[in-house]
């Protein structure tokens, strides 16, 4: 896009807006990640969560100067750069000295994905909906995946790199083919107190799921 002077003005911003309009790009993403994380993630865990660490920096800096028009100018556009690369690698250093704060996050994420995974099977298999159920679920499986990185960190890494590259290789095919409901419509619909209607095709993503995360476990 262009300002004032005519001159190029950049925008990270942009970057989530083609993500948006081309899902297939979201979708190729996540197919990588899912693959990169499912079956490298525990042979090369310090690499992988620092470079990710080190990427999520990045965008941070980059979205915060683009939101605050600092990548307007060529100059600024340099300066930002630079300070993003820093922050990447600062970040990620951090990340590989300081390993265990990362199977923290690990268990505390992988935990709340599981309790949305297990209330959509029941949602799917039942039909019965509750936000309360919702909220305990999730809450059991994140405190259990808190415990679980603190008692047994290197089987939560073998188990959360599995469950997490494995959702992350499915939901890329949502993506591609649809008819997948997006957690955010889920939980709005349940607080709601409306229906909520899981298509045929949700069950040959579990599939999917349940396959990748066997293969990524056994790899």
């Amino acid at each position: 896009m262009s300002h004032s002077t005519g001159c190029v003005s950049y925008t990270v911003l942009g970057i989530t807006k083609f993500l948006n309009e081309n899902v297939w790009a979201s979708g190729t993403i996540l197919l990588v990640a899912g693959l990169v994380i499912g079956m490298a993630g525990r042979k090369m865990f310090p690499h992988v969560i620092g470079s990710f660490a080190g990427l999520m920096a990045m965008m941070g800096v980059l979205i915060a100067g683009s939101i605050f028009g600092w990548l307007a100018s060529t100059a600024g556009l340099i300066i930002m750069i630079i300070l993003a690369i820093a922050a990447a690698g600062a970040v990620g250093w951090f990340i590989r000295q300081s390993i265990w704060i990362m199977v923290t996050f690990l268990g505390i994420f992988s935990g709340f994905f599981l309790g949305v995974f297990l209330t959509s099977t029941v949602i799917g298999m039942s039909g019965w909906e509750s936000m309360t159920f919702l909220i305990i679920v999730c809450a059991i499986t994140t405190i259990s995946g808190f415990y679980a990185s603190w008692k047994h960190g290197e089987w939560l890494v073998l188990l959360s790199t599995s469950f997490v590259g494995s959702y992350f290789f499915m939901r890329g095919w949502t993506f591609y083919f649809g008819h997948y409901p997006n957690e955010m419509t889920v939980f709005s619909q349940i607080a709601a107190g409306e229906d909520v209607t899981l298509e045929w095709q949700f069950w040959i993503y579990y599939l999917v799921f349940i396959g990748g995360f066997i293969g990524n476990y056994i790899w």
